[in-house]
């Protein structure tokens, strides 16, 4: 038996998901408020090499290359010679993008940007695991031994969220939800390009930058489906032995709910409602109403804030160095007021 419900997902602060991929001041222009993006293979593949030699041999000019300024006029060059060749897509600009040299892009799918339901699931996983932290810190005192936190992280995401079932079959607590990928939108109906500003503290002391990126604009509503297998939860509970498992106690909450989805949902709604609140984005709490509180995409260091701050909480772990350090700080410049990434509200759809 599987329930399933359908749900609205709503961007409370901008919301970057990344393919992986950057565009280079080659491939975009900046045109007053607005950035231009354009496909650099359909603009030189328009190139006539008999009418456009000396303009092709400057692709072979590594200092021109090397300079966002030359490559801004190439480009310019390049949209002259080629006039029909239009823009993929052109976006509204946040904040100053003086020193924009590489812009990041957003997630696409068929030229349109969504939200994957793996992302969603990752936020549901990292808020989980800062809540069962809190419930079984003592398993974790061998801990002490990595010297690598992401190392630390990783084990803990395998004692804690993990399920064995066997000598050494290992099951994902999670594998029991599903989460569908969102609907999709044009590019221009959803995304700006924001100035990212980051604060950051690490052992060779503090400095500030600031990245680009396609974002996913604050107020944008997306729809998903999240779906509970209620059987597969009651087989992977039978199959563990008694008590050898920290996430049984959840496994036993969730068997016995009348709505297993909002029990779950409501865990993780309360985990990053402390996180936010410990960060000290009360603008993101007040308009947080009615509705479940995730984190997505890329709005943090290294390592999940949800699960460090879960981390500083225990014992065996206090004075590591690590812990100590302040996370990467990042914010999103929009207008005179600076808004952190990610935050977004899950709502049940309405019929």
């Amino acid at each position: 038996m599987a329930f399933e419900r359908e749900f609205t997902l709503e961007t409370l602060t901008p919301l970057h998901i990344g393919c992986g991929e950057s565009a280079s001041p080659l491939e975009f222009l900046i045109d007053g408020e607005k950035l231009k993006l354009y496909d650099l293979k359909e603009l030189i593949s328009g190139l006539d090499f008999s009418k456009h030699f000396s303009l092709l041999q400057k692709f072979k000019d590594h200092s021109l290359l090397q300079s966002p300024k030359g490559m801004e006029s190439l480009l310019k060059e390049v949209r002259k010679a080629v006039p029909e060749v239009k823009p993929l897509y052109e976006l509204p600009i946040c904040g100053s993008v003086s020193s924009l040299t590489r812009l990041s892009l957003a997630l696409k799918t068929g030229g349109k940007v969504y939200v994957p339901g793996t992302e969603v699931k990752g936020s549901l996983r990292r808020a989980l695991l800062s809540a069962l932290l809190k419930k079984e810190a003592t398993l974790i005192k061998n801990l002490q031994d990595f010297k690598n936190l992401s190392k630390i992280v990783k084990q803990v995401e395998r004692t804690l969220l993990s399920c064995k079932t066997g000598e050494k079959n290992h099951v994902d607590l999670l594998s029991f939800v599903r989460v569908s990928d969102s609907d999709s939108f044009l590019p221009e109906e959803v995304l700006k390009v924001y100035a990212v500003h980051l604060e950051y503290k690490n052992r060779t002391g503090k400095g500030k930058r600031v990245e680009f990126c396609e974002g996913i604009k604050e107020g944008t509503t997306f729809r998903l489906k999240i779906s509970f297998d209620i059987d597969r939860l009651k087989g992977l509970k039978k199959a563990i032995p008694n008590g050898s498992s920290p996430c049984q106690g959840l496994m036993e909450e969730l068997l016995h709910s009348d709505d297993p989805i909002h029990h779950l949902l409501s865990i993780c709604d309360s985990e990053n409602r402390k996180l936010c609140k410990s960060l000290g984005y009360t603008e993101v709490l007040n308009s947080a109403n009615r509705g479940y509180l995730l984190r997505l995409g890329k709005h943090e260091g290294k390592l999940s804030v949800t699960v460090i701050e879960a981390l500083r909480q225990i014992p065996e772990l206090k004075g590591r160095k690590e812990l100590k350090e302040p996370l990467t700080v990042k914010k999103a410049l929009c207008g005179d007021k600076g808004l952190p990434f990610g935050f977004c509200l899950l709502k049940p759809a309405l019929p």
